[in-house]
């Protein structure tokens, strides 16, 4: 018997921008801002550096984005829906503002749970792997895009690869589960 545990078996972690969506709700946000109050940018830059979580929290807020307007990765979206229609527990797992995850999961209808970013803490990399670990398991699929799911997957015991993540396969000492260009 194999010290592995069936990856299908186990619950999928999905990140949103750039995974489940094809854009960066921050930005899509900062473009809000920049047409709304474009004096406003300088100090929102600043906050955003020196304060992520919070300004970030703020922004969406302030300028909330239309979860209908956002695309969504299609072939992504039909691999989770297949993958709970099995029964696979799906969790929405984000860098992205709390308020802003929530609508997108409820939105699509598919996962069980969601996490995000507060005003205090910013859910990215490796506080993006223990969130993951304490609140949903120590055993994980994780679908992700960026250079800092690289902290993720280093946790998980499987990955799927979206969009730039391809290029990271070879980096990786977990089995890919699936890839999405």
């Amino acid at each position: 018997m194999s010290d592995r545990p069936d990856l299908f078996s186990l619950p999928l972690c999905v990140d949103m921008d750039e995974t489940l969506i094809q854009t960066d709700v921050l930005w899509e946000g900062i473009k809000q801002l920049m047409l709304a109050k474009p004096w406003l940018l300088p100090w929102f830059i600043l906050w955003l550096i020196l304060q992520r979580a919070a300004a970030k929290a703020w922004l969406a807020r302030a300028f909330p984005i239309d979860v209908a307007t956002l695309r969504y990765r299609t072939d992504l979206v039909t691999y989770l829906t297949s993958q709970k229609a099995l029964g696979r527990k799906l969790y929405l797992v984000s860098a992205a503002n709390e308020r802003i995850v929530k609508e997108v999961a409820d939105a699509c209808g598919l996962f069980d749970e969601v996490y995000g970013s507060d005003a205090k803490t910013n859910l990215k990399g490796i506080a993006k792997a223990q969130a993951i670990q304490q609140h949903i398991s120590r055993n994980f699929v994780y679908a992700g895009d960026s250079f800092a799911d690289l902290l993720v997957w280093r946790e998980a015991r499987g990955a799927i690869l979206c969009g730039k993540a391809l290029m990271f396969e070879k980096a990786l000492t977990i089995p890919v589960e699936a890839r999405f260009p």
